[in-house]
């Protein structure tokens, strides 16, 4: 029989309604990415996500996967991806990767379905108090409250408050807690819903557009600080941990003004790999290579810079800590987006800024010829590259730095390449050599964990093109962390490296007092060591990911060289001798100070 009304038999609700509004404000301000976890009472959400044109959906299991797979994706797009939880403790799982984000600033949208107000502190089943659940971690948390006919119109308000919050003024995580109550799913109607026609209307116009501006530095700010460098005899820039979404929707930028600002000031560059501004032919005559080691070794003993202008955040580098707090420290004068990124608490100056644009208008003002350079900016970097031969040499034997700088060396130009905390960062620094064309190095340095690496790889790798070949290399303990990722592997259709460094467990703590007392050997072993079992392959085997196992170079070589082009993800178990890279690493730094001796006579 022909329905009475073109409408009848509809499946509608106010909540299909509500979420519809939510997920078409989302997508009209900017999101392209949403990764949903299955459960019952995000119903709507789920729906709606999937039904709304232009959002790519991806399902994940693990709430604390899919959220570091979320993260993943916003490093690489520079958008917000929003992750979808169901009520209870679902959501309290993406707590490490919402803190992540909240110190490495990065656009997150975390969306939880939760129990409506009259289940609230009643013992309901899968309910617990989630408004605030994440602190002060979030840039922002807003209420989508129970849906209600008469706020329909504001719903894609707040869609549109969320992603602007997770972007300006610095990028963070955002939460969005909506509440429903049953029936969830679409129900079927007799005809047309009496909100209908106004629901039709707001889906069509979308949610309202947002202008927002940047962090310019005062020209007065530029023209002290170009004043600066001109009266500086050995200038130094110092690049940190590169702001994730800078890189994600301006790659190379920052190299570019650093190389422009070196040429027109005469200033050598300290870049950690994690910068955005460590490879390039353009930046290479400027870079100080392995600097860690180098000012570890002393070369600033004798003549240490006058004038230090540090981008966006400190480098990992314990050494280069050292000098800043010491009492013959020059002039210091941060560039960053956020106060205060100084845990010596050794800044003279801090501008909150785009960095990117104040070293661009700086160069500027370096005029053309440039300032002559100095003895200092030419024989910096040509240290630097000295103690790189002798890395390169240590890295011709089968090690743990060998197989680091093996996979550099292997990656395709535009790569990204995704490296782990602890040892493989400070390893990477050290033995990793430079390049003349871009790698997009992604990091977890907000707060520094080993947290998701896996499903942040799989993450950036969603979202990259397909001839974007990409790589994760992290150590066992951290894969061990993030065994779940490995679900996310199955489902690579692209060139993904996940390269596992074998070392029999966490040899970054080999580098503390504790690690080189032997009367505490087997505490040491026992508590912070803790060898991992032998996971790697049968974990590979469960999940149906391509697996290798290396003990030489050129084993290496021949799997890269394969697994760098096929479409779908490798993970390579480099097993390589556990104590070596401790012995290689003081091998390095003894070479070091005796080139050092040779440069300060």
């Amino acid at each position: 029989m022909t329905p009475a009304h073109p409408d009848e038999g509809r499946k509608t609700n106010l909540h299909s309604a509500w979420s519809q509004l939510f997920f078409r404000g989302l997508a009209s301000a900017g999101v392209t990415d949403v990764v949903c976890c299955p459960g019952s009472r995000s119903t709507p959400l789920a729906l709606a996500a999937e039904g709304e044109p232009g959002l790519r959906v991806t399902s994940v299991v693990d709430e604390r996967s899919a959220a570091f797979f979320a993260l993943g994706q916003a490093r690489t797009t520079g958008r917000p991806t929003v992750v979808i939880a169901t009520s209870g403790t679902a959501g309290a799982h993406f707590y490490p990767a919402v803190i992540e984000a909240s110190e490495a600033g990065l656009p997150l949208i975390l969306l939880t379905a939760d129990r409506p107000w009259e289940l609230q502190h009643a013992g309901a089943s899968q309910t617990i108090d989630q408004r605030k659940l994440f602190g002060d971690h979030v840039r922002l948390a807003l209420d989508l409250g129970v849906p209600e006919r008469s706020a329909l119109s504001s719903v894609q308000r707040i869609a549109a408050h969320a992603v602007t919050a997770s972007a300006h003024p610095r990028p963070g995580p955002v939460h969005v807690n909506a509440q429903f109550r049953k029936p969830l799913e679409p129900v079927l109607t007799d005809g047309p819903e009496p909100w209908a026609g106004e629901l039709e209307s707001l889906l069509e116009r979308g949610a309202p557009s947002v202008v927002t501006g940047s962090f310019r530095a005062p020209d007065e700010a530029i023209h002290r600080l170009s004043e600066r460098l001109r009266a500086a005899s050995r200038p130094i820039l110092v690049l940190g941990p590169a702001q994730q979404t800078s890189v994600a929707t301006a790659p190379g930028r920052l190299g570019r003004a650093v190389a422009s600002i070196a040429r027109a000031y005469g200033a050598a560059v300290l870049a950690e790999s994690t910068s955005d501004a460590r490879y390039g032919r353009e930046l290479a005559p400027h870079v100080v290579a392995s600097f860690n080691t180098v000012l570890a070794a002393g070369a600033f003993h004798e003549s240490p810079p006058d004038l230090v202008i540090e981008v966006s955040g400190p480098p990992i580098a314990g050494a280069y800590e050292a000098f800043v707090s010491s009492v013959k420290r020059p002039y210091r004068v941060i560039l960053s987006d956020h106060a205060f990124p100084d845990p010596s608490a050794s800044a003279d100056e801090l501008v909150v800024c785009d960095a990117c644009d104040a070293l661009e208008r700086l160069a500027a003002l370096g005029g053309s010829p440039p300032k002559r350079t100095s003895a200092f900016a030419t024989a910096l970097p040509a240290l630097g590259r000295r103690v790189d031969e002798v890395a390169a040499e240590l890295t011709r034997e089968w090690s743990e730095a060998g197989a680091l700088r093996t996979l550099v060396a292997s990656m395709p130009a535009s790569s990204i390449l995704a490296v782990g905390n602890s040892l493989p960062i400070r390893d990477l620094d050290a033995f990793g050599g430079g390049r003349d064309d871009a790698l997009t190095v992604q990091h977890q340095r907000g707060a520094a964990g080993i947290d998701g690496l896996i499903a942040g790889a799989a993450g950036a790798r969603s979202v990259a093109s397909r001839d974007t070949a990409v790589a994760l290399v992290l150590g066992d303990v951290a894969a061990l962390h993030d065994v779940g990722g490995f679900a996310l592997l199955a489902e690579v259709d692209a060139p993904l490296v996940v390269m596992v460094i074998e070392n029999g467990g966490g040899r970054i703590f080999e580098e503390l007092p504790l690690g080189k007392s032997l009367d505490a050997r087997p505490a040491f072993e026992k508590l912070f060591l803790t060898r991992p079992p032998a996971f790697i392959a049968g974990t590979a085997e469960a999940f149906g990911v391509r697996y290798a196992r290396v003990d030489t170079l050129s084993a290496l070589r021949d799997v890269l060289s394969k697994a760098l082009t096929t479409p779908s993800a490798t993970v390579i178990e480099c097993a390589v001798p556990a104590e070596d890279g401790r012995e290689r690493r003081a091998k390095l730094l003894e070479a070091a100070r005796e080139i050092v001796k040779g440069w300060a006579r």
